[in-house]
């Protein structure tokens, strides 16, 4: 996380209340090798401030400082079971636009269901290997 705030601290906001943090979301000037295009990498809500429109809020800020640091579009990915991430970004102007397929090929020596670790977040991925390139911790 703490790579987010160092290089797009105007794109990572947290909402609050008086009984402590709501959510967070992350943004980064850059995706991949298009340094035009803005990434809304990770938003995350606890549940008590789900349906109140935090959600929304902490994308159009993200959104907003993304594209007024020059973001040309700002993209983002939602898991495809994740039905009310998917309405929400929706809801907030974004449209399915699938640029690439993702193939996955299991390993045939493991049964499914019994593999010894579950799979990873390629942002939650992205996101530790950039704290551990600064130097920050790896959440």
């Amino acid at each position: 996380m703490a790579a987010h705030w160092d290089a797009q601290p105007d794109a990572c906001w947290i909402a609050r209340d008086e009984e402590g943090l709501l959510g967070f979301v992350l943004g980064s000037l850059s995706y991949d090798e298009r340094e035009d295009w803005g990434y809304l990498e990770w938003i995350a809500l606890e549940e008590r401030a789900r349906g109140r429109g935090v959600a929304s809020a902490l994308v159009e800020h993200c959104c907003t400082a993304l594209f007024a640091a020059g973001a040309s579009r700002i993209i983002t990915d939602v898991e495809s079971g994740n039905a009310a991430s998917a309405a929400m970004m929706r809801r907030n102007g974004f449209a399915e636009k699938v640029t690439v397929t993702l193939f996955v090929r299991p390993n045939p020596r493991e049964r499914t269901g019994t593999a010894s670790h579950s799979p990873q977040d390629p942002a939650r991925s992205r996101l530790r290997r950039a704290a551990r390139a600064s130097g920050g911790p790896a959440t």
